[in-house]
């Protein structure tokens, strides 16, 4: 079954920094501290809420793979994916800490799951979220602030960027390089991400567009070499970025009819009438 169909969604993350509270100001000739990156990131997340449209292709043969929508507000965060008549979908409720998600398995049967833990989904190669950026030992947003910023700044396709080096404690054969643009709130136009085992993964974040106070990218290339040193391509083009209500934004959608729902909470399962 295609991978993306296997996706159980939860993105678990603590906003509670902002850039009030980085306590600092940066000027464009003077590199930013970490903190104060994660803090401008976060800050983003409490803006407004964003709804975006894209689709992911493939360079094999540049054909539409999956039309997918996302939408993200302060406290829920929903995916919807589309690859012809197969569907998935997942959500994040932060007030309940509960995530809720819709696949079809192996065996073609309607299948909900129901977590109260972060697990795989809404991964570097589908979503198209500068902030939320998932790596293995968590998102952009949260991870960057232990990174070590460059000393001089770095030109990113003809943009001024401030590299911050992240090793995670957690895999200390990793490396990840960021390098973020303070003309777009310490957002992200290029991410390296080195992994144990020689594999590298390199995102480019393309034409950014403020909209109503929030920049988001229009364009996300991804590329991944492996050991064998053949590379992986895959391309996000974003159809349309729009700011909605929170209500609208956070809307929890039931499961089909049929569905039969595997509650790993109160582990339980049954199926949707």
């Amino acid at each position: 079954m295609l991978r993306f169909l296997m996706l159980t969604v939860v993105i678990v993350l603590v906003m509670s920094a902002s850039l009030c509270s980085a306590g600092e100001k940066q000027t464009p000739s003077e590199a930013p501290t970490a903190e104060f990156i994660s803090a401008s990131l976060r800050n983003q997340l409490h803006k407004s809420a964003v709804k975006v449209t894209y689709y992911v292709a493939d360079d094999v043969d540049g054909e539409c793979d999956i039309r997918a929508t996302y939408l993200r507000s302060p406290n829920f965060w929903s995916y919807t994916g589309e690859r012809g008549s197969e569907l998935a979908w997942g959500e994040y409720d932060k007030k309940t800490g509960l995530s809720r998600s819709y696949v079809i398995d192996q065996k073609n049967r309607l299948v909900g799951i129901i977590t109260d833990y972060e697990a795989e989904g809404l991964t570097v190669a589908e979503l198209p979220d500068p902030i939320l950026h998932n790596m293995p030992t968590g998102k952009l947003a949260d991870i960057i602030g232990s990174g070590t910023v460059s000393e001089k700044p770095e030109v990113v396709d003809g943009n001024s960027c401030w590299r911050v080096d992240i090793t995670p404690r957690e895999r200390p054969n990793d490396l990840y390089s960021v390098y973020v643009d303070t003309k777009i709130d310490c957002l992200p136009r290029k991410i390296v991400c080195k992994w144990r085992g020689g594999q590298i993964d390199v995102s480019n974040l393309s034409s950014y567009e403020n909209i109503g106070g929030i920049w988001y990218p229009k364009q996300w290339r991804w590329e991944a070499t492996g050991a064998s040193g053949k590379p992986v391509h895959r391309e996000l083009k974003i159809a349309g970025v729009e700011l909605v209500s929170e209500a609208a934004a956070s809307k929890s959608r039931p499961f089909p009819s049929g569905t039969i729902v595997v509650d790993m909470v109160n582990d339980l399962e049954y199926t949707i009438p």
